[in-house]
């Protein structure tokens, strides 16, 4: 989950090269983009994606934060199988 902060929100017209450039960033880490989707409401922006551990995708948060142009907050989400396996 994504939100455009002042120096984001001014480079809207860059965004699919921005997006482009996100997905690539990642895919070397093994991490896959299923989704990107624009959003309505608290959060301008959501990702799917399927990493092999959860400080990957951290670490990827972190460093596109860092660029100023985000805030991101991260939802881990468990498939139906990891929800009912004890």
């Amino acid at each position: 989950m994504l939100q455009s902060i002042s120096l984001g929100a001014d480079k809207t017209k860059e965004s699919p090269a921005r997006i482009d450039a996100a997905k690539k960033a990642v895919g070397p880490a093994g991490v896959q983009t299923k989704q990107f989707c624009m959003t309505m409401g608290k959060y301008d922006m959501a990702c799917i994606r399927v990493a092999p551990d959860d400080a990957t995708p951290a670490q990827g948060l972190l460093k596109a934060a860092s660029s100023g142009s985000i805030r991101a907050d991260r939802l881990r989400a468990l498939s139906e199988a990891e929800a009912t396996t004890s």
